[in-house]
């Protein structure tokens, strides 16, 4: 085999099977919001139980080209149930688990509150700042357990942000960048490039066991000058609780 075809397979297997994590180059996040509406709760229980199964196997049909997440949204973000978060080397494949999800018998009672994608890429500014930077996307949690906590947090900068200087740009992110350094033990994130995607231009995804350092962060933030050039901060901000996918969906069906 030559190696062109040698790299047009790999590439197309590449594109076939699911990332191995988020922290993959090019890899495609959808985040989507479900509500269900008040005719799954008129259901009977058991019809609620049997149900409950079909979004399970259609999400495992998809397996090997989409990684899923799920989180328990209902109570912590109104007017919702639970959010996904889809991970793929293509966004159609992330869309074609959701549009399946949408035709189980879970799925007639469900509506799409909010979608958001965006792309993993290299860090901007990495080759300039690369020690705090990397260190920011790339902190894990001792112990290896996972957060408790997901929040969704979609940004969108003015068109004065993106006409300002490379070095000023710089300079305002290393600021952002020293205190989120500061929060490394706590909180991890990592950065969706969206712009031309969705409503936004980045959705940053936060993991977190600690809400209240997750919010005095948060705070941090919004006082410095790199704030003032955000059109968009959240609408909407999503917190959920972690689950597994058969946790999430049995506790939908009680």
């Amino acid at each position: 085999m030559s190696s062109e075809a040698t790299e047009e397979t790999e590439a197309t297997e590449a594109t076939k099977s699911a990332p191995s994590s988020p922290d993959e180059m090019g890899v495609f996040g959808t985040f989507a919001l479900f509500e269900l509406g008040a005719s799954w709760a008129e259901l009977n229980g058991a019809s609620r139980r049997v149900g409950a199964r079909e979004p399970l196997e259609v999400i495992a049909a998809h397996t090997e080209r989409v990684a899923v997440d799920g989180y328990l949204t209902v109570g912590l973000t109104e007017r919702s149930h639970f959010l996904l978060r889809l991970h793929a080397r293509q966004p159609e494949q992330s869309q074609a688990v959701i549009a399946d999800l949408l035709r189980t018998r879970p799925g007639r009672h469900l509506t799409v509150r909010h979608t958001l994608t965006g792309v993993t890429r290299p860090l901007v500014y990495a080759s300039q700042a690369p020690d705090q930077l990397q260190a920011l996307q790339a902190t894990e949690y001792a112990g290896g357990l996972p957060p408790r906590y997901a929040v969704v947090i979609p940004t969108r900068k003015s068109a004065a942000w993106w006409n300002l200087p490379e070095a000023k740009r710089l300079a305002l992110m290393r600021e952002h960048t020293a205190v989120g350094i500061e929060y490394l033990a706590k909180v991890k994130r990592r950065l969706y490039h969206a712009t031309g995607l969705a409503d936004a231009d980045f959705v940053t995804w936060f993991e977190t066991d600690d809400l209240a350092a997750f919010s005095a962060l948060v705070a941090r933030l919004r006082a410095l000058r790199e704030d003032t050039y955000n059109e968009r901060l959240g609408a909407p901000t999503i917190l959920g609780t972690a689950r597994t996918l058969d946790e999430l969906f049995t506790e939908l069906a009680h």
